[in-house]
């Protein structure tokens, strides 16, 4: 199983970034010095751009469920995966905001023994029982390893 961020979960990323230029704006449009007026210009360009790329790197994050593992891609210029095996995870949070139940998305939290992400965080995926279908994912790689909780 394959899931992505949501183009809704994106651009409401991108909210943020717009807030933050139109408070900049209001603070620099009183400001009687043309330097300053520049150089706010120049500010907003930067943010621009890199709301752009941020808004570009959550496109192009993949999680994929499969063999045991889940793993996760992303990057713009150069793809990085990582994995993360199921049978370490420990505990599952499905979590989901005000804006999350208006958009139907959701996020999910996951607890493990891995040492690189102790806490993985799933963000921004279409709201599905994609939980429950982790859940025995998990169950089933610890009963194939044969890993008993005590």
């Amino acid at each position: 199983m394959k899931l992505k961020p949501t183009l809704s979960y994106c651009a409401l990323q991108m909210v943020k970034w717009a807030f933050l230029l139109l408070i900049l704006f209001v603070v620099v449009h009183y400001f009687p010095y043309p330097i300053v007026k520049s150089l706010f210009g120049v500010f907003c360009l930067v943010l621009v751009f890199t709301a752009f790329y941020k808004f570009l790197l959550l496109r192009s994050i993949t999680y994929e469920f499969a063999n045991g593992q889940i793993k996760y891609t992303f990057g713009i210029f150069s793809k990085k995966t990582e994995y993360l095996e199921l049978f370490r995870v420990r505990d599952l949070t499905q979590k989901q905001g005000l804006i999350d139940q208006i958009i139907s998305t959701m996020k999910i939290d996951i607890t493990s023994d891995d040492k690189t992400h102790p806490i993985f965080s799933i963000e921004g995926i279409p709201k599905s029982a994609v939980t429950e279908s982790i859940r025995e994912a998990v169950l089933q790689a610890r009963k194939d390893n044969r890993i008993f909780e005590v």
